[in-house]
């Protein structure tokens, strides 16, 4: 067969303004078309389910080595393989891994090729790289372009995440850490001047995406005005993506998840993914140990990156993760009109893939919410998203985010990432039918990628091979920088312009 029809579905397609509508959808050679010779195609019927575009996850981590560690002390995780099977079942079938040193990029990318069929892109940290820094003491802004340039390129990443910028300097050599403001003396240089030259660098570039950003104060009391205080600083600056927003809601006093999606609402440049929290026991891995430790008495692993700065494990209890559950899902309803919020789990942090399809029932169901919620926590929560907005959410608003004309929609030419639900919106309603729902979006009729039937009832049934999306940056290393690098890193930086020779991947370079 040559090409695949799905008929007679009802299509959701926010990004082209098409919400419920019966429509045949036609694919060719791994992209939707106008027509195709029905006699040479496929012909599946989704009279009755909904077809929509493949599902993206905006902020997940499957790749990072720390999670490793967490296997090797016992610690219950998945597997690359299992972890995208888990997507494909429930129709999604693009990643965002959000988060890798350079000096941690093979592996990444060795991970990556096991994600099963997922097209995927990843995030390089640059929170305390050594050589940014030095390039930001000196202000060396041309030099701080190149050097990013070559490290998006050589470490095959798509855009750049900073977590709690310098915070690792501080932990590292057991100083007082002061804030974002404060400058850290044997720096000469502030974590928001840091953060303000790396921005200053990407809008030079032109990245697609924004930067991904984790301030100081996640899941503190007081998290809130500090993340605000950072965001006010970067507003005019370049387009900033706050990660899990839910975990900077908590105030002086006060959960301001309200007051957070006001914000982001009022703001042209900045956006968020919410976080959303399941409230079962699970553990945290992040680049910012002050996080870490605020979730846990005992960070149960600390490792330290080659002039990069920390990782750190730690065990997070249930009630820990409750606390966030109302947070989330407010941000996002209350942002869903300007689609300022995209829908996260922040995978494995606050829940897994399988967690999605029961976060998605409480946002459109009042009814579902209050079962599920059994210390009135959400009572207080009325209103509810229509279908439209959660395909907005979880395919349209990233799709166009990060910049992936190709993703989040069903237009001709836009690739043939696809998932069917069998959850008919005509006769069944979302807010009372929510268990039929949930059962819809847990095992998808189909999900069809690359224009192949991956999935069918749930199941697993087929491959493709999943690409890795980066950016193709033109610059040069600076001499200066590759004499440091070469100094300082116990492997020879150069390797890893070789990544995509060594790997037997699919590697999408995108211009800029």
């Amino acid at each position: 067969m040559s090409g695949l029809i799905l008929k007679n579905g009802i299509v959701f397609d926010p990004l082209n303004g098409i919400e419920g509508e019966k429509m045949d959808i036609m694919v060719r050679d791994g992209v939707v078309v106008e027509q195709v010779n029905e006699k040479e195609c496929k012909v599946i019927d989704a009279k009755g389910m909904m077809v929509v575009p493949g599902g993206i996850d905006c902020h997940t981590h499957v790749a990072s080595q720390t999670l490793n560690f967490a296997r090797m002390i016992g610690m219950k995780v998945s597997l690359p393989e299992s972890i995208g099977e888990a997507y494909l079942r429930i129709g999604y079938t693009f990643i965002v891994d959000a988060g890798f040193p350079f000096s941690k990029a093979l592996h990444t990318h060795v991970m990556l090729e096991r994600l099963h069929s997922l097209d995927r892109a990843c995030m390089l940290l640059l929170d305390s790289n050594l050589f940014m820094v030095v390039l930001a003491q000196e202000k060396d802004v041309e030099a701080a372009v190149n050097t990013i340039a070559w490290l998006l390129k050589a470490s095959k990443a798509y855009g750049v995440k900073l977590v709690n910028p310098l915070s690792s300097e501080v932990w590292t050599w057991k100083k007082e850490w002061k804030g974002s403001s404060e400058k850290i003396r044997h720096l000469e240089i502030s974590p928001l001047e840091y953060a303000k030259f790396v921005l200053s660098v990407l809008q030079r570039l032109n990245v697609p995406s924004p930067l991904y950003l984790h301030p100081d104060g996640a899941g503190q009391v007081g998290g809130y005005e500090k993340a605000i205080e950072v965001l006010d600083e970067l507003k005019g600056s370049g387009r900033v993506h706050l990660v899990h927003a839910q975990f900077y809601t908590l105030g002086d006093g006060k959960v301001c998840a309200e007051e957070l999606a006001k914000y982001l609402s009022s703001s042209d440049n900045l956006e968020a993914d919410a976080g959303c929290g399941m409230f079962n026991e699970g553990f945290l891995i992040s680049n910012d140990a002050y996080f870490a430790e605020s979730t846990s008495r005992k960070l149960s692993i600390l490792e330290q990156i080659e002039v990069e700065g920390v990782a750190a494990l730690a065990r997070c209890e249930g009630e820990r993760r409750r606390e966030f559950w109302e947070a989330g899902l407010t941000l996002i309803i209350n942002t869903v009109r300007h689609l300022k919020t995209q829908l996260s789990l922040n995978n494995p942090v606050c829940g897994s893939p399988l967690d999605y399809p029961h976060i998605l029932a409480w946002l459109v169901s009042r009814e579902a919410r209050n079962r599920a919620d059994s210390v009135g926590i959400l009572s207080q929560i009325e209103e509810e998203l229509t279908l439209q907005d959660l395909f907005a959410i979880t395919r349209g608003v990233p799709a166009a985010s990060l910049g992936l004309s190709g993703k989040g929609r069903l237009s001709i030419g836009a690739d043939a990432d696809i998932a069917v639900y069998d959850f008919n919106p005509e006769t069944m309603d979302p807010s009372r039918d929510y268990e039929k729902l949930v059962r819809a979006f847990s095992m998808a009729a189909y999900t069809v990628k690359s224009g192949e039937v991956v999935v069918k009832n749930g199941e697993v049934v087929g491959e493709t091979k999943g690409k890795t999306f980066w950016i193709n940056c033109k610059g040069e290393l600076p001499a200066e920088v590759l004499s440091k690098m070469e100094r300082y890193l116990s492997f020879d930086p150069k390797r890893s312009e070789a990544t995509d020779k060594i790997m037997k991947g699919v590697y999408c370079g995108v211009e800029v």
